[in-house]
């Protein structure tokens, strides 16, 4: 299973800033002529965490951050027509996206002191793209239920030992992170014995949901014991009030990695 590394966990967004300033401003440092004013910025992540991101941005850097939501498959389309010339200067996106943007040939390399501060499994092995974060599936256990349990969970396999916990997790088709889990289970204990685990808890599930916030609220008002969780929303969670513990899975856990590739006639790489 992919491990769950502590010492690189970068879950928060803000927590990015730095290097995706850093890593843009870079570019801008031999380049005065070009005297950027503003970057658009294609992302297929939710607007509403990009544009705190471009809020710290233009606040920090003083250029303006124009952000355009695209679904997966927009993006690709428009980065295909748009390869001639494009039109952005920024891609944010999943991992998998990323991949497949580069299959089309449209990203910079772009390598810096800052990118190689980011370990080679986060990033392009041909530096078309860097990782920026990663969100770790964790276990949001309600601190009021752990009081009562015999003891506090830490491993995959402690979910199915105690058959009176409540479990709440996003359904496996409704979220990429959710789809990565089950894809990671089934790539470190093989489809049959990770079938056999998913059946164990089976009748624990109180809800299957179709959004990544839910199993957190739930666990977090006591309508489950424990969520299976991306740490992102646990985190937000956590910061509102709610009576939650967070739990990293000591064999390790699945992670959901976004990252950021450069156009080529980005402002950054004129």
């Amino acid at each position: 299973m992919r491990r769950y590394l502590p010492l690189l966990l970068i879950s928060v967004f803000l927590l990015t800033l730095v290097l995706v300033g850093s890593t843009i401003l870079a570019g801008y440092a031999g380049n005065r002529k070009a005297d950027v004013k503003s970057l658009i910025v294609y992302t297929t992540l939710p607007v509403e965490q990009v544009a705190v991101l471009g809020q710290e941005f233009e606040k920090n850097y003083n250029i303006k951050v124009n952000i355009i939501p695209l679904t997966d498959k927009d993006l690709l389309t428009r980065l295909k027509t748009e390869s001639a010339s494009p039109r952005a200067d920024l891609v944010l996106a999943s991992r998998d996206v990323l991949v497949e943007a580069k299959k089309l040939n449209v990203f910079a390399v772009y390598a810096t002191e800052e990118t190689d501060l980011i370990p080679e499994r986060f990033k392009d092995n041909d530096d078309n793209w860097i990782g920026l974060w990663f969100d770790p599936i964790v276990f949001a256990v309600n601190l009021d239920a752990l009081k009562n349990m015999p003891k506090q969970p830490s491993r995959w396999a402690d979910l199915g030992k105690e058959s009176r916990l409540r479990l709440a997790m996003t359904d496996f088709l409704a979220a990429e992170a959710s789809e990565t889990l089950l894809h990671t289970l089934i790539s470190v204990y093989g489809e049959e014995k990770t079938l056999a685990y998913l059946k164990t808890i089976h009748p624990q599930i109180v809800q299957y949901a179709k959004f990544l916030a839910t199993p957190v609220r739930m666990a977090g008002m006591g309508e489950a014991d424990i969520a299976i969780a991306v740490h992102s929303e646990t985190l937000r969670y956590i910061h509102e009030g709610f009576p939650l513990k967070i739990i990293y899975p000591e064999e390790g856990t699945a992670f959901w990695l976004a990252g950021a590739g450069l156009l080529p006639k980005s402002a950054a790489c004129r």
